[in-house]
Parts: C-alpha cells; structure tokens; sequence
C-alpha cells in the first residue's frame, strides 16, 4: 500500500489540498484511476471466543488512502451532477447522503 495513513492528509489538507486537485483533476482527465490504489490488504481481525475457528474472525482490507480519498471526491462529484442534472427521482430518495 501507500503506507501512508490518513491522520497525515487529515492535518495537512490545507497543504496538500493544491497537489491533490491537480493530481486528482488529471486523473479524471485522462480517465485513469492508478492500479495501485486499486490493491487492498485483507486483514484478519480476531472478534471473541476460540482464536483457532475461522468464524470467530472478520476481515479487514487496507486500501490505499489516495484511492479512497479519491473515490470520495468522485462520489462528491457524481452525487453533485445527479442532483444539479436532476437525474434522481423522488423515489431513489433514500439512496442520497
């Protein structure tokens, strides 16, 4: 992964904020999204009772914090378009943050 962790971006976004748009904007440019924030870890994460059965355990995946961050602005992006193109009906209310 990036073995970044996102308290970093969380305290520097200010700084990091110009970069991240440039870098961000000419991915959604280029219609690329990097093969490497597509990679996640999955991560055992013991829950209660007998350590030795699988079903006491659930599964974590670390995912790159570029990739999330990034899939949050498109979310942001797309979510803005569909409201402002009306593209959703009444009934997809449930469906909007």
């Amino acid at each position: 992964l990036d073995k970044l962790i996102p308290e970093f971006f969380r305290e520097s976004i200010s700084i990091l904020s110009p970069y991240l748009k440039t870098l961000f904007n000419r991915c959604f440019d280029l219609g690329v999204f990097p093969k490497k924030w597509t990679v996640g870890i999955i991560h055992p994460l013991f829950k209660s009772g007998l350590k030795d059965k699988v079903n006491n355990y659930r599964s974590i995946t670390l995912l790159s914090v570029f990739g999330k961050i990034f899939l949050s602005v498109l979310e942001k992006r797309i979510n803005n378009w569909m409201q402002e193109e009306e593209k959703l009906t009444e009934s997809q209310m449930g469906f909007r943050k």
